[in-house]
């Protein structure tokens, strides 16, 4: 068995990054890939580079993304699935990396758990000069798909994109990536398989296969991420609380910081109450705490922060 495996990767402005991200697929000791880049209309020189890939080897394809069409990873990446002939969907963003075994490997494990439709594999997170870290959080094998579906509607990610290869046809049942996310697009997909009919198995005993970029974050990167927190939570907000999930309750804890948003903090504090997704003394205690955070002693250098900070927001 050696089926073909489509590598999908979405780019925008990565022309100083994806020539060593390529250079992961290429060396791959499984040769059976094509790989699909998704340019979604970069105005540095990746279209140049890619274009040298590709008669480099010409199992590498590129794509753009029509004006029409939704900007962003998600749109880009279902353009992908859609041109795509594998029998496999490998994701991968155009900044990180795959181990040289790493599609050998996959495929032999979904060779061993082929009533599968969905595999996950170990990733581990790095940046330039860093030892790679294990980004998973990995479950207990007699109860994976709860494990994940709690972990995720809690806020956390236990697994990235990239540490996953999926079935197509099972991805095109679930119309691929909801492009109203800009961001949180591939929570958002694994939620819904494992909410539908996702059958799920992760390779425990495997060794770390694909390698994620971190990146630090932005003021302005800061407040797209809490916006779209606010829309899963919007999404999802009925799981949440048959799962009796902490998403409200991290992610307002999260907003204290030195980029505190009033807007996003008063739009969740407030979803959470109308969903009964948070408690009214922990609404009461939160709206105290927003008002000592905002006053003239909200500097984490005055004594009592911490202290004020744990009392107030412990749920």
């Amino acid at each position: 068995m050696r089926p073909l495996v489509s590598i999908i990767i979405p780019t925008y402005n990565r022309s100083h990054l994806i020539g060593e991200t390529l250079d992961s697929v290429i060396n791959q000791t499984y040769s059976h890939w094509e790989c699909i880049v998704v340019d979604d209309r970069s105005d540095d020189y990746t279209e140049e580079l890619i274009n040298f890939y590709r008669k480099k080897d010409p199992r590498i394809k590129l794509f753009q993304r029509p004006e029409e069409l939704s900007k962003g990873a998600a749109g880009c990446r279902n353009i992908g699935i859609r041109n795509s002939i594998g029998d496999f969907i490998q994701f991968l963003d155009s900044d990180d990396l795959l181990s040289k075994s790493c599609l050998e490997n996959r495929i032999q494990f979904i060779i061993n758990y082929p009533r599968n439709n969905l595999w996950v594999f170990k990733t581990a997170n790095f940046h330039t000069g860093s030892v790679p870290q294990l980004f998973n959080t990995l479950p207990n094998l007699q109860n994976e798909k709860d494990f994940y579906l709690k972990s995720f509607l809690d806020g956390s990610y236990p697994f990235t994109v990239i540490s996953t290869i999926w079935k197509k046809q099972y991805l095109r049942e679930l119309n691929g990536f909801d492009t109203e996310f800009l961001l949180l697009e591939d929570p958002v997909l694994h939620v819904k398989s494992l909410l539908a009919d996702g059958k799920i198995v992760t390779d425990i005993e495997g060794k770390i296969d694909t390698f994620y970029r971190t990146n630090n974050v932005s003021k302005r990167d800061q407040i797209q991420i809490w916006k779209y927190q606010l829309k899963f939570a919007k999404k999802y907000k009925n799981e949440f609380r048959n799962y009796n999930s902490a998403y409200f309750y991290k992610i307002i804890k999260s907003l204290f910081c030195d980029d505190f948003s009033f807007k996003y903090f008063k739009k969740t504090l407030s979803l959470g109450v109308k969903t009964r997704n948070i408690s009214l003394l922990f609404f009461f205690k939160s709206m105290f705490f927003s008002l000592y955070y905002i006053s003239k002693l909200n500097h984490k250098r005055y004594i009592g922060f911490n202290t004020v900070r744990k009392l107030v927001l412990k749920k």
